[in-house]
């Protein structure tokens, strides 16, 4: 039985990284496609006043927290777990799987630079990781079928998409049918943001969304 917990209304499986990755690992291994989402704070502000996002949310396979911070408002404590959380475990373990067992990886962006810069990094600390292409959707003037067609064009086992909410998920609820992948993993923008913490940008985008989520999360337990 999948543990969840509810944060503003969204659901969310709790699932370390070693039960995620069993989870990762079978789905590979079948079709059709299935789909894995690390959702950050700013994707669930997005889903309380948008009903279209939640039902995408919600259609996802299998959906986790990205943020310790949502861990917090759902009152989980184990630290190791939040560790997990906080360090993406996960995304770091499915990589080495990927490289490992040569799996090809397609790389969606919000734009062609940070999609590039996304796959460079993955080159970067795997040699030899398999990108077959890269693609910016904010960019990209196609509908999601022409898209999707490039993607399948490729023969992609594993489609890693770092694209901003509520693009990302709209996307994959709208082409899930058409992906002749094994396996879409929605890590949303937040990773690009992450790299740039150090940054006075990231460093205020990232206290504005917790100031945010924190004041959300407190309406909602008054209710």
């Amino acid at each position: 039985m999948r543990e969840t917990i509810k944060v503003l209304d969204i659901e969310l499986d709790t699932v370390n990284a070693k039960d995620a990755m069993r989870c990762a690992m079978h789905f590979m291994e079948r079709e059709p496609i299935n789909t894995i989402e690390i959702v950050a704070m700013d994707t669930l502000l997005l889903a309380k006043e948008n009903e279209n996002l939640k039902e995408a949310i919600e259609a996802i396979d299998l959906v986790f927290p990205g943020e310790p911070e949502i861990l917090t408002a759902a009152g989980v404590t184990d630290r190791h777990y939040v560790q997990e959380i906080s360090t993406l475990l996960f995304v770091k373990m499915f990589v080495k799987y990927l490289h490992k067992n040569k799996k090809k990886v397609f790389i969606l962006g919000e734009t062609k630079e940070e999609a590039q810069e996304f796959a460079d990094y993955l080159k970067n600390y795997y040699r030899g990781i398999v990108i077959q292409g890269t693609e910016a959707i904010a960019e990209e003037t196609g509908t999601v079928e022409m898209i999707i067609n490039k993607i399948n064009g490729t023969e992609t086992d594993c489609v890693i998409s770092a694209m901003a909410v509520p693009g990302q998920e709209l996307f994959i609820a709208q082409g899930r049918e058409l992906l002749n992948a094994k396996l879409w993993l929605g890590c949303g923008r937040g990773l690009q943001m992450k790299n740039k913490k150090n940054s006075q940008r990231g460093r205020f985008h990232d206290f504005l969304v917790k100031r945010i989520f924190r004041h959300q999360v407190e309406l909602e337990k008054r209710k």
